[in-house]
């Protein structure tokens, strides 16, 4: 959720918010212009335009491919919305005279004044989603009969987290991993789902790690980098496989739909730390 303010004739450049994300609008004091296009042009031909009135609400909906220009056109008026993200949202694409550029929103924040949030602070000026946080919108969303894997994906994709966390909650594993597999630590057990951290050792200290379950997994890589290699089932003749090899990068999200037979390892120099997602819950978690 973001609160904004505009001063009169203030407006937000041409911008996206991602695929698959649902957008709530309210307008608590004067009124907004919004024009949306398919395309990233302003110049683009008939636009839909709106004006958005004080006390309004507005679902703007699913957008895909809409990109946006939010503006207060009054010369001497301000005006404050409220604008509500699903999945949650941490960086605006926007279209300025310079070009596309990327423009971070530097928090991520579940619900305020709870006093339980431990890691819900300030490290250098950012502010950080909790692993606790994290489970309450898994939770929320694993309710959901229809649940998109696209949704699960944007909020691991989105979501920040605070490395003095997951080093806590890793402990001297985090510092120096001695074990011939990585160090795994449980961060939520549901009926839906299992929720894991993992601390890889460096290359040179920990080879492939093969997983032999079926579940829908999720791979989120916080620090270093991690090979995976996924062999699965060819659409042509009857046990053929194909295979998929790949480094995650830093922030890296990789989705799997439980048909692969995949094996990982750290590939830096440095141990590298995940973040694992199965649906259903692993048995043996």
């Amino acid at each position: 959720m973001v609160v904004a303010c505009w001063i009169p004739g203030q407006n937000l450049p041409l911008h996206n918010i991602a695929k698959g994300r649902r957008t709530w609008v309210k307008v608590l004091s004067g009124s907004l212009h919004l024009r949306q296009s398919s395309t990233g042009s302003i110049a683009q031909k008939d636009p839909e335009e709106l004006v958005l009135l004080e006390s309004s609400t507005h679902l703007l909906g699913e957008h895909d491919l809409k990109m946006h220009h939010f503006s207060n056109v009054s010369e001497t008026d301000p005006a404050i919305s409220v604008h509500v993200f699903s999945p949650p949202m941490t960086q605006l694409g926007l279209h300025t005279e310079r070009g596309f550029e990327k423009k971070d929103i530097p928090m991520l924040l579940g619900p305020s004044g709870d006093s339980g949030h431990t890691y819900l602070g300030r490290s250098a000026g950012r502010r950080y989603l909790s692993f606790h946080d994290l489970v309450k919108l898994l939770d929320r969303e694993f309710s959901n009969p229809d649940i998109s894997n696209d949704i699960i994906t944007t909020i691991l994709r989105k979501s920040i987290f605070n490395r003095d966390e997951w080093s806590l909650c890793l402990g001297t594993a985090f510092l120096r991993n001695t074990t011939p597999a990585p160090q795994k630590v449980l961060l939520a057990q549901r009926i839906g789902y299992t929720l894991q951290l993992s601390c890889w050792g460096s290359e040179h200290e920990v080879g492939f790690v093969a997983e032999a379950h079926r579940n829908r997994s999720w791979t989120l890589v916080l620090e270093g980098d991690l090979e995976e290699r996924a062999s699965l089932p060819s659409s042509g003749k009857h046990g053929q496989q194909y295979s998929h090899v790949t480094t995650l990068k830093s922030e890296s999200v990789s989705y799997l739909d439980g048909q692969a037979e995949v094996s990982r390892r750290c590939d830096s120099e440095i141990p590298c730390v995940t973040l694992h997602l199965y649906c259903p819950a692993l048995a043996e978690a």
